[in-house]
């Protein structure tokens, strides 16, 4: 019945509720004295390779939860997928490239004296 009213709730959901400060003669739930559990994500995974090779695509890298929290422990808060630029370069451009020297060829015949 919703509060104070003495009507039905019609498609709620309910939810049983247990103080954790129990009075001296009365027994904590169970939920109660279960030691908090805060969230714990694993290791991130290897970076993705890019996916283009022009024209910007993005390097991903994920991450997954390896125990949720529990017994009010701290929630997950910290990102699960990052996302970086790669080929960012315009498709149909040569991308500037430093020269490179090759070896020296021998010396040849002087064409003046």
């Amino acid at each position: 019945f919703h509060s104070g009213i003495g009507k039905p709730c019609h498609g709620a959901s309910l939810k049983e509720v247990h103080p954790c400060n129990p009075s001296p003669t009365e027994d904590a739930p169970p939920i109660c004295r279960e030691p908090k559990q805060d969230c714990m994500l694993g290791q991130w995974s290897e970076w993705t390779a890019c996916p283009v090779s022009c024209g910007g695509g993005n390097h991903e890298r994920s991450r997954h939860i390896l125990h949720p929290a529990a017994n009010l422990g701290k929630p997950c808060s910290d990102v699960l997928m990052q996302t970086t630029p790669c080929a960012v370069a315009p498709c149909g451009e040569q991308a500037c490239v430093d020269c490179l020297w090759g070896p020296w060829s021998d010396w040849g015949a002087c064409t003046k004296c």
